[in-house]
């Protein structure tokens, strides 16, 4: 059975919060992100280019001045070829951030189960459009009658 490693809960979070997730224990911190740009001779102007953001944005994901969210790590892991687990080897982790394996199987059907819920939110949003257009139509209607 084909397992599939997923991270839940991809909010934001500031330096300082990476670094009482990760720890100082030999595990990640920002910093190692610009060692393993290094490891690769990248520059921070590739690796911006690769994310599709600014140089000058970059050197604030490598500085620790922005937040970076989970699914930026996984582009910056990706381009440094480096597995995602590198980012979340702290078993102090648990606060924020899990990895958790589930069966392909599972992975497709949630993935399945997402799209299915965003075509129905799509849905909803559009009938509320529509009725809110009726109202309207029906407030103009009502104030005519009135006049």
């Amino acid at each position: 059975m084909e397992l599939k490693k997923i991270i839940v809960n991809a909010e934001p979070v500031s330096r300082e919060q990476l670094k009482k997730i990760w720890g100082g224990n030999n595990n990640f911190s920002l910093e190692d992100i610009r060692r393993y740009r290094d490891e690769k001779c990248l520059t921070q102007e590739y690796m911006a280019n690769q994310l599709g953001i600014g140089q000058s944005a970059y050197h604030k994901i490598e500085n620790g001045t922005v937040k970076v969210s989970i699914d930026r790590l996984k582009q910056i892991a990706s381009i440094l070829k480096k597995p995602i687990d590198v980012f979340f080897n702290n078993s102090n982790s648990s606060t924020h951030y899990k990895t958790i394996s589930i069966a392909q199987s599972e992975y497709d059907l949630i993935q399945t189960i997402l799209q299915q819920q965003e075509h129905r939110i799509t849905e909803l949003e559009e009938k509320i459009c529509r009725k809110n257009k009726k109202i309207e139509e029906l407030k103009k209607l009502l104030s005519g009658k009135l006049h």
